[in-house]
């Protein structure tokens, strides 16, 4: 008889059948659930106190409340992988792809797009030992590579993670030693050779890029374990980090993106690349993308 709906407006509705109130709740019942709630997903977050405020209280505390809101959320739009002092891991999917361990930051969100890295960063903290959410403090050590993202921390924490299975990983780059991968990911980044260039594609495209890749035959080929012949997955969210695929070239080396993807990425895009990068609506083999990018890039028709 008790219902809680939280929308994307961060307001929280409460609704008591008559039932219930009869039988005597209180918001004290209400309060002890909010904190066993919070327990049972953070065990080490300390003590917690729970205060109701009522009719005109509201107003005034709502403001300050949107406040802290805005602030939080700025200061995770500004995190980048430079200014947080630690990285974090996710083991979430460890239990049917040993071969994989999800390092999570700012500037590389988790491929499965469900789990930010504050999120983790939270979980890594206060339920470090949660069976539904293993998450890991990741100690950066030294940046090896700056422009692919290997660390030695990263290294270390994925053989550890990994029993051994992998153990070097960059996070902005799809070659040599892309980042591992489960099967819960939302997007795939892979290699065209024919034009040098990177394809990207997203869960459930029914279609064939260009070179006659699908879905089912490129998540065949990354799902489980770490692909280093040029593929890798990341989420929605990646396509908006300031290094995207930065190892590889970055934006300037995409050449064909599915509709959706593109419509997402937006201006994230560079203005002078929107127009030149192709979607399966413009181009539909390899021929047809040869001589799009001999158009919009200035390509020979017979590049390699």
């Amino acid at each position: 008889g008790i219902k809680l709906h939280s929308d994307a407006n961060f307001k929280t509705t409460l609704s008591l059948s008559k039932d219930v109130i009869q039988k005597g709740f209180l918001l004290e019942h209400l309060g002890r659930i909010i904190i066993t709630g919070l327990r049972n997903e953070f065990p080490l977050i300390g003590p917690i106190k729970v205060t109701f405020l009522l009719d005109d209280e509201v107003e005034a505390e709502y403001e300050r409340v949107l406040e802290f809101i805005k602030i939080r959320a700025s200061k995770v739009k500004e995190a980048s992988d430079e200014s947080e002092p630690c990285f974090y891991g996710c083991t979430r999917c460890r239990s049917f792809s040993l071969a994989h361990a999800c390092t999570v930051t700012p500037d590389r969100p988790s491929q499965c797009g469900s789990r930010p890295w504050y999120r983790v960063k939270a979980q890594a903290i206060l339920a470090p030992n949660s069976v539904y959410n293993p998450s890991q403090i990741i100690e950066k050590g030294k940046c090896l590579d700056d422009l692919q993202g290997e660390y030695e921390g990263i290294n270390r924490s994925t053989a550890e993670r990994t029993g051994g299975r992998v153990t070097r990983v960059y996070l902005h780059s799809i070659f040599n030693y892309p980042h591992t991968a489960c099967s819960c990911f939302q997007n795939i980044a892979f290699y065209i050779p024919k034009v040098d260039g990177i394809g990207l594609m997203h869960r459930g495209y029914t279609g064939e890029a260009p070179d006659g890749s699908t879905w089912t035959t490129l998540a065949n080929k990354i799902a489980g374990r770490q692909y280093q012949a040029g593929a890798a997955s990341f989420s929605i969210d990646y396509l908006k980090s300031t290094k995207f695929l930065q190892g590889d070239g970055g934006w300037d080396r995409i050449v064909w993106i599915t509709p959706n993807l593109k419509k997402f990425a937006g201006d994230a895009i560079p203005t002078h690349l929107r127009d030149s990068l192709a979607t399966d609506e413009d181009v539909k083999t390899m021929e047809d993308l040869v001589k799009w990018m001999s158009v919009k890039k200035n390509l020979p028709t017979d590049s390699p």
